[in-house]
């Protein structure tokens, strides 16, 4: 069996219910059977997963999160019924790094876990707040492991407009 650098097996995609779906696609995004092209160092992507607590495999979904969080990328998970969330609050880190079944530790924080009952009279703003509490740590820290500081800002070139046909 293939390691990732991690040292977590890899996890090939496939169909299946729950979060654990998902989370093998991320998994094969992150780390292809092929060498991984190379990232675009101002690119960061925010992983948005709707779910009702189902995980159909814990290992599987905590191999490919420790994986991702080595990645540009950043996972919001929002509880959505009254299901028993303990799966997604375990996955959130917050009570200690998320470890792969072998043990290996997240690289780095990557899951904001928020049930949306907990916001069903509250403003939107109350939960978009909350969504996107940890992002912004979350993007530094990643930029910061990679050695790359914030590029200088660059001017805004309009699109050129297209003539008129005759």
């Amino acid at each position: 069996t293939r390691l990732c650098p991690t040292g977590c097996p890899p996890v090939e995609p496939g169909p299946g219910p729950g979060l654990g779906a998902g989370a093998s696609a991320l998994a094969h995004r992150a780390y292809p059977s092929s060498p991984p092209p190379a990232l675009c160092p101002q690119k960061y992507s925010v992983l948005l997963v709707l779910t009702d607590g189902v995980v159909s495999d814990m290992a599987e979904t905590r191999a490919a999160i420790v994986r991702a969080s080595r990645l540009p990328m950043s996972i919001i998970i929002v509880g959505v019924g009254n299901a028993d969330f303990s799966d997604m609050r375990l996955l959130d880190g917050d009570d200690g790094p998320l470890r792969c079944p072998r043990g290996v530790p997240a690289a780095r924080d990557i899951v904001q876990f928020v049930p949306f009952r907990d916001f069903k009279d509250a403003a939107p703003s109350a939960l978009a707040k909350c969504v996107l509490a940890e992002v912004p740590r979350q993007v530094v820290e990643y930029y910061a492991s990679q050695g790359i500081s914030p590029g200088a800002p660059r001017p805004c070139t309009p699109a050129p407009t297209p003539s008129p046909s005759p």
